[in-house]
């Protein structure tokens, strides 16, 4: 497809969605970073973008410090910072400023004492707040245009990227490629056939080579082996060749691959240095689940072949992504280079689940993915786009959603599923602060009968949750649009406030039983409008309290506090509800 055609065709929906000016080049700021991130256009918008509205209700990118957008994930403690330009070609100045600007913000927090709109404001403070919290973060800096690497953009591009490690430059058909990347992950798998050709042991008897460990439970049987590294890299180019990308050879796996992170960069010094031979006693090696497994009942013509069907990476993502990136580029250095395979043939995936997770303990589970297959989460699917609103739960459902595509309303399970935390369970202190805890609660919810929130995740269609979460969108959809819509003259705490505003707003309904899944707008506003005025009051006090003791106050800080919300509770009067106290859920909250 011509790229142009392609990407110019989302622009003009993506103006009209928001409405942009075309000519400002802000709907390319927001297809870029959807598209390099996997993430709704509504999200990039409300949640990444620092693109502010001035007074007069125009979009505006000023006092944005040079950066179009930040992102942090949580999860593999990773800051991506995006600048983008809506141009055929490549400037050196307009790459520099990037990376200067970067670097002014991120790294000497603003010590060129840039004006800041509260937008970009609001994410430095919130980095800021993670860094001295002790978190160790990987910053990737995303610059993208809107032309092709080609001639003097490649020399450029190059350049920059060679001096800079963590920088990536995109061109427009690199956009191009991560969303047929994306799209491609949605579609079934085509059955891939592959024959591993164990490695035979160099000190046993010639009698005995002990090329494979083999048993069986119940009715899974697994074979761990050594492999040659070229033959991991020949199973990779056979998913590509069968099925045009390598992304359903990881599908099941708990985390995506990391980029230039610490880990990648060390397995990658060892695969090229003096210590490529001893790999394997430094690699915890690869797991894999597969549908069949045909072993040998001896060694055939020298070797050892096991033949698989749509095998299946869930451990050792990173070493296999690196193993190939040394292989694409320098394939000789993988000559005497071995890795230790455990394979697993199992159908059942509730086992084939616990495989996984058992397996990856070094680094934290993406327990969002792995509730994206809950039965609770197929039938909010149903029930959202049947409301005629995008409901994104996989990777690549925002450019294969026909809502999300068509840029009707859309919202993540995570985020709806965060705020249900913060409002249902009346925690918006740990929404706002920590996603892994909200997840990991609510993996252990839908997996363990016995949790005293099955009833609402474990799949139950009779369960209150469905309801529930259609208030939630209401609450969430109200509070981000008053965000969206405000300006540098609203008080800055409407820019750290999402949680706590849904919770008071929805503890206000609650108090009046006024809360419904159509809740009229001016209701709505006018619980807004009072919960506004009692966080401005407890924020004042807060702040007042810490000056007089020689603190600095932070409304980052102050949310992902507990006392932020017993303050809150306080100035309205409201009830406090305990962490487990679950019988409230199930008592005029539906």
């Amino acid at each position: 497809m011509n790229t142009k055609l392609f990407i110019d065709s989302y622009l003009e929906k993506i103006n009209s969605r928001f409405g942009f000016n075309p000519a400002n080049g802000f709907a390319f700021e927001i297809f870029a970073m959807a598209a390099i991130l996997d993430q709704p256009f509504d999200e990039v918008y409300s949640d990444i973008s620092t693109l502010i509205k001035s007074t007069n209700g125009e979009h505006s990118g000023n006092h944005d410090g040079g950066i179009d957008g930040v992102f942090f994930d949580e999860l593999t403690a990773t800051l991506a910072i995006f600048q983008t330009k809506n141009t055929e070609y490549l400037r050196d100045n307009e790459i520099a400023k990037f990376i200067n600007d970067y670097q002014n913000l991120f790294e000497r927090m603003n010590s060129a004492q840039l004006p800041l709109n509260p937008k970009i404001s609001a994410k430095l403070e919130n980095i800021l707040a993670i860094t001295r919290a002790g978190t160790v973060y990987t910053p990737k800096l995303f610059f993208v245009f809107n032309g092709h690497k080609q001639a003097q953009n490649k020399d450029i591009a190059d350049r920059y990227c060679q001096q800079y490690p963590i920088l990536e430059i995109l061109g427009a058909g690199d956009l191009f490629a991560k969303i047929e990347h994306l799209q491609a992950s949605q579609r079934k798998r085509k059955t891939v056939k592959f024959t591993f050709n164990a490695e035979k042991s160099n000190i046993a008897s010639s009698h005995d080579p002990q090329a494979l460990m083999t048993y069986a439970k119940g009715n899974v049987r697994s074979v761990g082996f050594r492999l040659k590294a070229k033959e991991l890299c020949r199973l990779i180019e056979e998913e590509v060749k069968v099925n045009g990308d390598d992304d359903h050879l990881y599908s099941q796996n708990v985390r995506g691959f990391l980029g230039a992170v610490r880990t990648n960069k060390q397995i990658e010094k060892t695969l090229l240095g003096q210590d490529a031979a001893y790999f394997p006693f430094m690699n915890n090696g690869i797991t894999m689940i597969a549908e069949t497994l045909k072993l040998p009942n001896a060694m055939q013509a020298l070797i050892y072949p096991i033949e698989v069907t749509n095998p299946v990476i869930v451990n050792g993502l990173q070493s296999t992504q690196v193993i190939y990136k040394v292989y694409k580029s320098q394939p000789d250095k993988l000559e005497d280079v071995d890795i230790m395979v455990r394979l697993y043939d199992t159908q059942d995936e509730e086992l084939a689940e616990k495989i996984t997770t058992a397996t990856n303990t070094q680094t934290s589970i993406n327990t969002s993915d792995k509730i994206s297959n809950r039965n609770f989460n197929h039938y909010l699917k149903i029930l959202f786009e049947n409301k005629g609103i995008g409901y994104i739960v996989k990777r690549g459902d925002s450019f294969e959603n026909k809502l999300s595509k068509a840029l009707k309303d859309t919202v993540t399970s995570e985020t709806l599923l965060k705020f249900w935390y913060a409002t249902y369970l009346e925690r918006p202190e740990i929404a706002k602060a920590s996603k892994a805890t909200v997840f990991q609660q609510l993996y252990d919810a839908s997996s363990e009968p016995s949790d005293p929130l099955h009833t609402y995740f474990g799949g139950d269609p009779q369960s209150p949750l469905y309801t529930q979460m259609l208030n939630v969108y209401q609450l969430h959809h109200f509070v981000v649009t008053q965000r969206n819509d405000s300006n540098e003259s609203t008080p800055d705490l409407i820019q750290h406030a999402d949680e706590i505003l849904c919770y008071g707003i929805y503890k206000n309904l609650v108090a009046s039983t006024r809360i419904t899944t159509d809740i009229d707008a001016s209701i709505l506003n006018e619980a807004y409008t009072t919960v506004f005025t009692q966080l401005e009051s407890i924020c004042a006090n807060q702040k007042s309290e810490l000056t007089r003791h020689g603190r600095t106050y932070s409304h980052n800080n102050y949310f992902k506090s507990a006392q932020s919300r017993i303050d809150l509770n306080r100035e309205a009067g409201w009830i406090e509800c305990g962490l487990l106290d679950f019988d409230l859920l199930s008592t005029g909250m539906n």
